[in-house]
C-alpha cells in the first residue's frame, strides 16, 4: 500500500504553529517569573520576636531552610527579580535587633531572589502570607522567634527592678534640688530680718505613676474604615496626641 505524499505547505504550517506555541509558553513563563513587583519591605524588631514583611503585587512561592555554624536562615522567593526596594531591606536592620545581625539579598538564579538572614542566636521561624486588604497588597510575613521563649516571671522581675531603679534615681534628683533650694547666700550687711516660718522639707516620692496612652490598631492594621475613607488608626492616634498635650 503506497503512502500518500505530505503536502509541503501543510508541513511548514505545522512547524510554524509548533514554534509559535513554544514561544507563547516561554513568554508565559517569563511573565510569571518577572511579573511580580515589590511594593515595600518592612522590619520590626522586638524583645519577643522580629517581623520581616515583603509586600508585592502578586502572590509569590516561597521556600526556607535553617542552617547552622553559623546560624542563618535562607529564604528563596520565586517570581522575583532583585531591585532597589529589596536592597533597602539590608539597611533596615538595627544594631539592637535581638535576633538578626544582618541581611544579605541577591539574585540566586533568573526569576528567584535569595535572602540570607545572619542570626545572633538560634531561632524558630514562622513564615506565612497575607492576602490583599485595604491599601495593602500581597504580603510575605516572616516572624523570627527564639528557640527558648523568655521566662515571663524573670522578665517581670527585671521590669520591676528597672522601675525601682528609675524611682530611686528620681528621688535622688528631688533631694538634690531640695538641698540646692534650701541654701541661701549670707547677707552683705547685718540687717534685721523677720524670722521665716519653718517649712517642712518636700516629701520624697515613693512611687512614680506612669500613664500610658495606647491608640488601637496601626501599622498594617487600619482598623475600621469610614464612609469617606478615613481609617480608625489615624482617628485614635489623633485623639491620643490631643490627650497627651493636655
Amino acid at each position: 500500500m503506497s503512502k500518500s505524499p505530505v503536502n509541503p505547505s501543510r508541513r511548514k504550517h505545522l512547524q510554524a504553529s509548533a514554534k509559535m506555541m513554544g514561544f507563547v509558553l516561554l513568554f508565559t513563563e517569563i511573565e510569571i517569573a518577572w511579573g511580580a513587583k515589590i511594593l515595600g519591605v518592612r522590619i520590626w524588631p522586638a524583645e519577643d520576636y522580629t517581623r520581616i514583611t515583603i509586600e508585592s503585587d502578586k502572590a509569590l512561592p516561597i521556600t526556607q531552610q535553617l542552617l547552622t555554624n553559623p546560624d542563618r536562615l535562607v529564604v528563596d522567593v520565586q517570581g522575583m527579580e532583585f531591585n532597589s526596594t529589596l536592597k533597602d531591606l539590608v539597611a533596615k536592620v538595627k544594631p539592637n535587633d535581638p535576633y538578626v545581625s544582618q541581611i544579605r539579598v541577591g539574585q540566586f538564579q533568573p526569576g528567584m531572589v535569595r535572602l540570607v538572614f545572619d542570626l545572633k542566636e538560634p531561632i524558630k521561624p514562622q513564615l506565612f502570607t497575607l492576602d490583599p486588604v485595604a491599601e495593602y497588597q500581597y504580603r510575605m510575613v516572616l516572624d523570627l522567634y527564639p528557640t527558648t521563649p523568655p521566662d515571663p516571671l524573670l522578665e517581670l522581675i527585671k521590669s520591676s527592678a528597672r522601675k525601682e531603679s528609675a524611682i530611686e534615681k528620681g528621688n535622688e534628683e528631688i533631694d538634690l534640688i531640695a538641698q540646692f533650694a534650701s541654701k541661701k547666700e549670707p547677707p552683705k550687711a547685718p540687717v534685721a530680718q523677720a524670722i521665716p516660718e519653718a517649712k517642712e522639707p518636700p516629701a520624697k516620692y515613693k512611687r512614680l505613676i506612669t500613664i500610658a496612652i495606647d491608640p488601637g490598631h496601626g501599622g498594617e492594621d487600619p482598623g475600621a474604615i469610614g464612609a469617606m475613607g478615613s481609617k480608625e488608626k489615624h482617628v485614635v492616634l489623633s485623639i491620643a496626641k490631643r490627650l497627651r498635650d493636655k
